[in-house]
């Protein structure tokens, strides 16, 4: 199939307009650009011609994902790994962004978030309180030690 120039400049169009509206991850992108219709050479090129320039990069996606969800909807390693991996984002990169999560920062936001869910469950058993606070940070991704420390941990008030 020859791949015109024509051809190559729309995908490019189309693709900086999904940038513009959000940013993505290569896979991601380059799965949209083929769903639109675009030929797997045009879309390399398209590809290719952002990578140069920098306009995607995942490194920098996976960073802002994690600094994003630590301030919007905070979650543990597991979650952000499982969310990074659904985007495309590879393994090595996924690692690199979550270097600067720690254990003991993992703990910290474990900790917050059960003492305000704790503050919401106050009328509840201390058991039930528990078990649920201990699933809800599973669930939100924390490591099952990190939950099983801060259920520990929770003052009972």
């Amino acid at each position: 199939m020859d791949v015109t120039e024509a051809s190559i400049k729309k995908c490019l169009q189309y693709a900086l307009r999904l940038l513009s509206i959000s940013p993505r991850t290569q896979s991601k992108l380059e799965e949209r650009l083929k769903e639109k219709g675009y030929g797997v050479t045009a879309v390399r090129e398209v590809m290719n011609y952002l990578s140069e320039r920098k306009l995607i990069n995942d490194a920098s996606y996976a960073r802002a994902y994690v600094e994003e969800m630590t301030e919007r909807k905070p979650c543990g390693r597991h979650r952000l790994k499982y969310e990074l991996k659904r985007r495309g984002v590879k393994e090595a990169v996924t690692e690199e962004a979550l270097s600067s999560r720690d254990k003991q920062s993992e703990y910290k936001l474990a900790l917050e978030l059960a003492k305000e869910r704790a503050g919401r469950l106050a009328s509840i058993e201390t058991m039930k309180r528990k078990k649920r606070i201990y699933d809800f940070l599973i669930r939100r991704g924390f490591d099952f030690e990190v939950a099983r420390k801060v259920i520990g941990d929770i003052d009972e008030d």
